[in-house]
């Protein structure tokens, strides 16, 4: 759909209803290209160690129910529980995939290899070129990526407080 772009950038707006409202939508019309955002989304709204802050909890239950609609997995997501990073944690060791033992220069097979549908915001790669696989593994790639969410006013900003 042409509204996926638009509703992944909403993932990140600064208002928590506009952020929910897009990962509701986004896990109703199943759009499996916005999976790595919405990774990236969950993984910056829980922080390791630290629990769903209680402004972020709608959002981290919709983008939880939109991505265990879409791809089938949960990992144990709890936007009520205590310590989730784990969980979030798991969702990006699931997409990046593991590297392969026995060939250490091999693209890691994880989830992103299972989706020929190229994802949103994917730059445009030439499949003649001799990198391709390893391009699009790290075009794929969720890793470290994360976004910064500002607290709204009256909750403060520090990570153990809520």
């Amino acid at each position: 759909s042409k509204a996926v772009p638009f509703l992944t950038e909403a993932l990140f707006h600064g208002s928590s209803f506009v952020r929910t409202a897009a990962a509701e939508i986004l896990g109703g019309v199943s759009a499996r290209q916005s999976v790595r955002d919405m990774i990236v989304a969950l993984r910056s709204a829980v922080p390791e160690k630290i629990k769903v802050r209680p402004w972020q909890r709608q959002f981290v239950k919709a983008v939880r129910d939109g991505l265990r609609g879409i791809t089938g997995q949960s990992f144990g997501l709890s936007a009520r529980g205590a310590r989730q990073g784990k969980a979030a944690a798991a969702w990006v060791e699931w997409w990046d995939g593991k590297p392969s033992t026995d060939e250490p220069d091999a693209v890691p097979k994880g989830a992103y290899a299972d989706w020929d549908t190229p994802q949103v915001g994917e730059p445009e790669l030439d499949e003649d070129d001799d990198a391709y696989a390893r391009k699009l593994f790290e075009a794929r790639r969720v890793g470290d990526r994360r976004h910064s969410y500002a607290a709204p006013a009256g909750f403060g900003g520090a990570p153990g407080e809520d």
